[in-house]
């Protein structure tokens, strides 16, 4: 068996990373950058099975370097930090933001980062969509007008997640389609009260949407919105087999507020959501998906990203803060 290739992004002088490589028997040392901008161009030039990139590195830092081979080459990337506590985390959470599969700190033994390097290589990637200029992104935050969520398996709990962590002055309304088994419902949403300080509630035909509210589509029963934003709800066929469906919603809340309009795929199987994402995108709209490692079910987000909607591909203890971003006026 052939060596793996690995480039090794490191500052100019240092070879802490680019000799444990070299050294190794299974790897094979296929190049050295010494800043993100040389690591972007060499991604592309000799096409690495892996790359081994240390955090501090000069230049375009290692989170955009990582976000943009993700979007042009998608390549296994492991981060590698020396920080420690608070900014330890930060350089891990930006790091799995950006795309990379693993960020980890200076192994106190050489082994253990080619063991990583090595497992990781084989992970199934996805090209991402660059992401918008940070000054549009910023442009667009005042006219965010609603959040619509869908999710399936694992749902529950990442709805939890997210809603635990978003302020409860949040100056939209969220829509929510989840499936889950008739009947559980009305416990699910109560829990998600107790969890934090937004208020959830089963949606109800004809009432308004009111700014830092859960509309969650009840039992049986699609979630939409009709004229002056209020709640519409259909028993209408299922659509692929789904009632709620998502993409209902989805298509839905395009209709309603158009560019204002925040999707966000989480956990799931199937492709739910799908068809009202294209819907969202095609109105303007800002599209989140769920990434794989956070993922209970890596199958509507998936779904999502592979057919070019999202415009974000998020870990699930980001979702909320991403959220509050886009839609907090500045």
């Amino acid at each position: 068996m052939s060596a793996l290739r690995v480039l090794v992004v490191e500052n100019d002088g240092e070879r802490r990373l680019a000799d444990v490589i070299a050294n190794d028997p299974q790897t094979e040392l296929a190049a050295v950058a010494a800043t993100g901008r040389q690591a972007i161009a060499l991604t592309r030039r000799v096409r690495p099975d892996a790359i081994v990139m240390a955090s501090n590195v000069l230049g375009v830092n290692a989170f955009d370097a990582t976000r943009e081979i993700m979007s042009v080459e998608p390549t296994p990337i492991v981060v590698v930090f020396d920080e420690v506590g608070a900014s330890a985390e930060r350089a891990r959470t930006r790091s799995q933001e950006a795309g990379a599969v693993a960020a980890v700190p200076y192994p106190a033994q050489t082994s253990e980062l080619t063991a990583l390097v090595l497992t990781l290589a084989s992970v199934q990637l996805v090209r991402r969509r660059p992401a918008r200029p940070l000054r549009e992104a910023h442009a667009r935050r005042r006219s965010m007008r609603v959040v619509a969520i869908g999710a399936s398996t694992g749902g529950p709990a990442a709805l939890r997640t997210i809603f635990a962590a978003l302020p409860g002055d949040l100056d939209v309304p969220i829509l929510v389609t989840q499936h889950i088994t008739s009947g559980f419902s009305d416990g699910m949403v109560t829990g998600w009260n107790a969890a934090g300080p937004l208020r959830a509630k089963i949606a109800e035909e004809g009432e308004r949407l009111c700014n830092g509210t859960i509309y969650v589509a009840p039992d049986e029963h699609h979630l939409a919105v009709s004229a002056g934003s209020t709640v519409a709800l259909s028993n209408a066929p299922p659509v692929d087999g789904l009632r709620p469906s998502a993409s209902v919603m989805f298509r839905s809340a395009a209709e309603c507020f158009g560019a204002g309009t925040l999707a966000v795929i989480l956990t799931g199987m199937g492709r739910d959501g799908v068809g009202g994402l294209a819907e969202v995108r095609r109105a303007g709209g800002i599209v989140y998906a769920q990434d794989e490692p956070t993922s209970a079910v890596f199958g509507m987000p998936k779904a999502a990203i592979d057919a070019g909607l999202v415009d974000f591909i998020l870990p699930l203890s980001a979702i909320a803060r991403h959220i509050t971003e886009a839609v907090s006026s500045e």
